[in-house]
């Protein structure tokens, strides 16, 4: 009853769903909760520290990366394979889609683009250049790079960023950066 009940709704276009969310009568309808998660976060990065939310973060990223490890045995594949599983991993978590442009573990280093986390994106739309929520993903990844992509000791450092107006956030392991 309910299931006809919404499609009628989308036959009708009362219920459309376009690129920013879901929208009822040009009213914008918000049924992620990646709005209240960054609200969330900027208050816990603004009554503790940045550092708190990264470690955070990392927790976060630790146990959801050994759950992956221990049910779907990534390890085991090659790297094009581990990539493309945790990067579905990683969307459907919520935690945006990873574009690795250098990745060396037996020197250390790496560099990724992370593009397209609601929760970042509704951190700048809601506090523009004074969003905080970067740090806590980025406590995420480097737990992930640590256990999945073998980058040990990895914390990654943020090199460019959306709320700068960057178009990706870019987060790096080893390399060098000129400011």
């Amino acid at each position: 009853m309910a299931t006809g009940f919404v499609r009628n709704l989308f036959i009708k276009r009362y219920l459309v769903i376009k690129e920013d969310g879901l929208t009822f009568r040009d009213m914008k309808l918000n049924i992620y909760p990646s709005q209240s998660f960054a609200k969330f976060l900027q208050k816990i990065a603004e009554k503790k520290s940045e550092e708190y939310l990264y470690k955070l973060g990392f927790e976060a990223g630790y146990d959801s990366s050994k759950i992956e490890l221990e049910n779907f045995g990534i390890l085991k594949g090659n790297f094009p394979f581990k990539i493309e599983t945790i990067n579905l991993l990683l969307q459907v978590n919520g935690f945006g889609i990873l574009d690795f442009k250098i990745y060396d573990p037996k020197n250390k280093k790496a560099l990724g683009h992370i593009t397209k986390n609601p929760v970042i994106e509704d951190g700048v739309k809601l506090f523009k250049s004074k969003s905080k929520v970067c740090s806590f993903f980025r406590g995420v990844y480097s737990a992930h790079a640590q256990l999945e992509f073998n980058l040990e000791g990895c914390q990654l450092t943020e090199t460019r960023c959306v709320r700068n107006k960057d178009p990706y956030c870019e987060w790096s392991y080893g390399l060098k950066f000129e400011k």
